[in-house]
């Protein structure tokens, strides 16, 4: 059998294969172990699970996400089929407190996850959902319940899980990060996710911080982080053969062959900072110029899994000249795998849908 070798370079999603860490450490970037370049065999002939396309509700609504709104896109969506033929909705952050995962806001969703996934089905699209494994919000039930849980450092302090920066102490909103060494913490997030897949009618997972788990104090090897990563997504992958995986800020090389697609690079946008000139654009371009570079250096990589490069957004009040906005629009062509829109699409002109959506799709 014909093989080739492929160089996974960076340590995880967001690890910019190009430039070191800023003058503001992203420690959630670099391992917590010492690590290389990782190069592994593939054969010619592997296959992959076809590329997707969808809409996420992140970019648009960010952790206000709802029923009404996403149903307002979905009927968006259904009227302009034929020129914007999306498969998926997927429902990103916001609709539960993160370690909550069968209890849906109620507020927002109503009729819970299962009732809109059941309107976005008669609407003839597919549902996708987000989510952390490795991480709970201070502000969640398991939090309460169960503190035994959550991993520890010195002095009984909690562990925040993201590791955004060497401040995160004083980041409000914290996540703390699961000890899935603990059997009963495995368990209980295969048998909340089993829910979500198999009596919700969810088909696609977005993943999300899979590289928390590197960061639980009782590991002395990246080794031990890797295999548990590995367990977990071997359970899950088992769960459905249907079920598209989608791994975001995720390690990579533990990865291969649990995933169907792989994000590449960090967020190129920030929702926050839409209609905020000036600092938008500098801030965006520098996470497009990294996409940008982490595409070339991880392209090769669409042996393994789909690469997904971000969702696209051309809003003009995210800062984005018209230039910037076709190059993002290359790279998604480029990347040929998953094809994901993030923009408010009701608010987008009839220009800016045909000179930046409709492309992508011919």
């Amino acid at each position: 059998m014909s093989q080739r070798r492929i160089t996974l370079r960076g340590w995880q999603s967001w690890t910019h294969c190009k430039h070191g860490p800023t003058f503001i450490k992203r420690i959630r970037n670099h391992s917590p172990f010492p690590y290389d370049d990782v190069v592994v065999t593939i054969p010619e002939d592997k296959k992959s699970k076809s590329p997707i396309t969808g809409w996420c509700s992140w970019n648009s609504f960010m952790l206000q996400v709802s029923e009404q709104g996403i149903l307002t896109v979905v009927d968006w969506l259904v009227k302009r089929k034929k020129d914007i033929p999306v498969e998926y909705i997927l429902i990103d952050d916001g609709w539960c407190e993160w370690g909550d995962w069968v209890t849906p806001k109620r507020k927002t969703f109503p009729d819970g996850i299962h009732g809109t996934a059941k309107k976005i089905r008669e609407k003839g699209f597919k549902t996708g959902l987000w989510l952390a494994p490795f991480l709970a919000s201070e502000h969640s039930n398991l939090v309460k319940e169960k503190p035994e849980w959550f991993c520890r450092k010195r002095f009984g302090r909690w562990v925040e899980g993201r590791k955004n920066y060497r401040l995160d102490r004083l980041v409000p909103g914290r996540k703390y990060l699961l000890d899935f060494e603990n059997p009963e913490v495995f368990e209980y997030i295969l048998q909340s996710i089993r829910k979500i897949v198999q009596e919700w009618g969810i088909t696609l997972l977005k993943l999300d911080f899979l590289y928390a788990g590197h960061f639980n104090p009782k590991y002395r090897t990246g080794e031990q982080a890797d295999a548990k990563l590995q367990e977990l997504l071997r359970a899950i992958k088992a769960m459905s053969p249907e079920l598209q995986i989608i791994a975001c800020g995720c390690p990579l090389a533990p990865a291969v062959g649990l995933v169907d697609a792989m994000r590449i690079s960090d967020d190129v946008i920030l929702p926050p900072l839409k209609r905020v000139p000036v600092i938008n654009w500098l801030v965006h371009s520098i996470r497009l110029r990294q996409l940008q570079d982490n595409f070339q250096a991880r392209k090769e990589t669409n042996v393994l899994w789909n690469i997904d490069p971000d969702m696209f957004v051309c809003h003009p009040s995210y800062g984005l000249s018209h230039l910037q906005r076709k190059k993002f629009q290359a790279v998604i062509k480029q990347a040929n795998g998953v094809m994901m829109l993030g923009d408010y699409l009701p608010e987008l002109s009839e220009e800016e849908i045909a000179t930046y959506l409709i492309p992508l799709f011919r």
